[in-house]
């Protein structure tokens, strides 16, 4: 009896305990639940907050001159800042637009821009002798490139050259013409007025001309048609060659190449009919019996003298001629060029036997990879080191 007693005890004992553990856990179930429904709501009451762009940052010295309110729409609520020199929003807090106009790339920008002269002041500045003579100092300058065929980034050194050698010069001190401006000058200004120039004295009534025409493929696989022109100049006295067009053609057959020759020449409104000659290779659409360029021209203008290029002619007979020369001898050219060519110390050797001698010192040349030059020259520095030649082997 005094068993079962003592166990009932105990049952009932764990039963209280049980009890006691279970409304603890839903005490604290129902305080997590408590707490993560706090967070939630702190969570929208922090998403509800409004970011908004504020007036007052334009008057302030570090932000007025870059600085504006953004035209994006709003997103969350938020009105982003805008930054005129890097193109770009910012978040519309005070820290952080502190923290983009501390970054390097908007510092760089900074001093490009203050470098910057006020349209006000070119407007001023034009008005004065000054800017004319600087004008003109850099258009020279530009030209003087363009005609000794240099590259654009000479600009780059030669103004800055110029300020620093002539200090007494307020001209050289404002040149600021580099690579770009060189390009433009160039591009927009010298070369439409000189192409102009060019047109304007073909259009004159009794201007006769000649056209030399040549169709190419580039790098990039893209036809090309140039054309330069011969002509009377009354300045200069004597007949001059300009380079006239070039246009891109999306086909070399001869109807196509011809519509482009005309469609330039009516462009620029030159008269047709003031065409007397024209040039060009020897390829069959160009110089062939039926539809070529030169038929369409002789169907078109009866009187004009259609020439081939005498440089492919000259090729021709000379390719004919050496035809009837032995192999061996175009062997021996190409051989001694490639015996000297390959070893510097032959060339060394050759040069002491010359200046032994007390002759006139010549190099000998590979033969040439232009056609019509292949031989030419090879053969007149043989011609002419014959004798040492014999000597030197």
């Amino acid at each position: 009896m005094d068993k079962w007693l003592k166990l009932n005890s105990k049952a009932g004992t764990s039963r209280e305990e049980s009890a006691d553990v279970e409304s603890i856990e839903s005490n604290i179930t129902s305080n997590s639940s408590y707490e993560t429904n706090e967070k939630i709501i702190s969570r929208e009451r922090k998403i509800k907050r409004y970011y908004r762009f504020r007036q007052e940052w334009l008057e302030l010295e570090c932000f007025k001159n870059w600085l504006k309110k953004s035209d994006k729409p709003k997103d969350n609520n938020i009105e982003y800042a805008f930054c005129k020199l890097c193109n770009m929003d910012i978040f519309p807090n005070k820290n952080d637009i502190y923290r983009h106009s501390k970054r390097e790339k908007h510092i760089w920008r900074s001093r490009q821009v203050s470098k910057c002269t006020d349209i006000s002041d070119i407007a001023k500045m034009a008005q004065t002798p000054k800017f004319d003579a600087v004008k003109y100092a850099e258009i020279k300058l530009a030209g003087f490139v363009a005609y000794c065929n240099l590259p654009f980034t000479v600009m780059d050194t030669l103004t800055t050259v110029c300020s620093d050698i002539f200090k007494d010069s307020s001209v050289a001190k404002a040149l600021t013409c580099k690579r770009t401006k060189a390009t433009t000058i160039i591009r927009e200004n010298l070369g439409k007025y000189f192409r102009e120039e060019l047109f304007a004295v073909l259009r004159k009534p009794g201007m006769f001309f000649s056209l030399i025409m040549d169709e190419t493929t580039d790098i990039g696989t893209i036809k090309q048609c140039a054309f330069s022109v011969i002509f009377f100049s009354e300045i200069d006295d004597r007949v001059i060659t300009k380079f006239f067009d070039m246009l891109e053609v999306e086909s070399g057959k001869a109807d196509d190449l011809y519509k482009v020759l005309k469609t330039s020449l009516y462009s620029k409104g030159i008269p047709f009919n003031t065409l007397v000659g024209f040039a060009s290779d020897t390829t069959n659409v160009m110089i062939g019996n039926e539809n070529s360029i030169f038929s369409h021209l002789k169907a078109d203008l009866p009187q004009i003298a259609c020439i081939k290029c005498s440089c492919h002619l000259m090729h021709l007979a000379a390719s004919k001629a050496c035809m009837e020369l032995p192999e061996r001898v175009e062997d021996v050219l190409r051989n001694i060029g490639a015996h000297f060519s390959r070893s510097s110390s032959r060339q060394l050797k050759f040069k002491e036997f010359q200046l032994f001698f007390g002759t006139e010192l010549h190099k000998i040349l590979l033969p040439s990879q232009t056609r019509w030059l292949h031989n030419t020259t090879k053969k007149y520095f043989l011609n002419v080191s014959y004798t040492k030649l014999v000597n030197f082997y």
